[in-house]
């Protein structure tokens, strides 16, 4: 007797920087995830300008930065609070 098992291969987003349709294969969400998802942290701004209040800024994104580049796909599923399956027209 053969069991179905539930296919995790498409995901369901349609938040920033997805596709149009909203449906994504596990490395394109992960790629967009990664791409719109980390930030910029301001640290040649720190460099150049030397200021504590923009540094201070700077080591807390890369520490949040550094959580999220080590999110497994499950936990960006459930962070961008998209799902699994395709997406309903």
């Amino acid at each position: 007797m053969k069991t179905k098992r539930r296919t995790k291969n498409i995901i369901c987003y349609k938040g920033y920087g997805s596709k149009k349709c909203g449906n994504h294969t596990v490395n394109q969400f992960k790629k967009t995830m990664k791409k719109h998802h980390i930030y910029n942290c301001l640290g040649k701004l720190c460099s150049d300008t030397k200021d504590k209040r923009i540094c201070s800024l700077s080591r807390k994104c890369k520490s949040r930065n550094k959580q999220k580049k080590r999110f497994s796909t499950k936990q960006w599923v459930k962070w961008s609070k998209s799902k699994y399956g395709k997406c309903k027209k």
